[in-house]
């Protein structure tokens, strides 16, 4: 009885369902704002358009070093001039790393892709092919870095050298605390 039961509500179920679903009103499509595009017609379009909607890894580790980069003059107060020059600087040094950046590519791409099939041979091998590059990116970065100290005054260099210390020493604190965390595990 029990048993007949069951069967017979899924099987009323099992009709009514479709039925209901066909019956339920659709909301109209929210209207983008004045200057929007609807997310229908941006789709595969934009920045993110090759790495998906919220990007890639590799995308949220650039915006990191950005972030990072930009915190050391975060609360400096920065003449007109100033601004101008750093703008400057920072212009000049990007078009001097993106023909290196864009040959790096491949050879990080193919790292990333062995890592991912589990060859750390191949990935290892793929990412030391690299070395001279990344090693010219680091002087470049260093240059725009020495550069950019160079507009300073004394007084927001010495601010500047703070930050960049604080933030420095509270990500070694969370990479110590991250290798702990994983000695940990590994012992039990």
């Amino acid at each position: 009885m029990y048993r007949s039961r069951i069967i017979l509500a899924g099987l009323a179920l099992a009709l009514v369902a479709p039925i209901a679903g066909a019956q339920q009103t659709t909301k109209p499509d929210k209207q983008p704002r004045a200057g929007q595009q609807a997310d229908s017609a941006r789709h595969g379009q934009g920045r993110h358009a090759k790495r998906g909607r919220h990007g890639a890894r590799k995308a949220h580790g650039q915006q990191a070093a950005r972030r990072a980069r930009v915190a050391s003059f975060r609360g400096i107060d920065l003449t007109e001039a100033q601004r101008t020059q750093l703008r400057t600087i920072r212009e000049q040094h990007a078009a001097q790393a993106k023909p290196i950046a864009q040959r790096l590519r491949p050879a990080m791409q193919e790292a990333r892709a062995a890592r991912q099939r589990g060859d750390t041979a191949a990935a290892r091998a793929a990412f030391e092919r690299t070395a001279t590059d990344r090693a010219a990116l680091e002087a470049i970065g260093a240059r725009q870095r020495a550069a950019a100290l160079a507009v300073l005054t004394p007084e927001q260099r010495a601010k500047v050298e703070a930050t960049t210390k604080a933030r420095q020493e509270k990500a070694a604190a969370k990479r110590q605390g991250k290798q702990a965390k994983r000695a940990k595990k590994a012992q039990g």
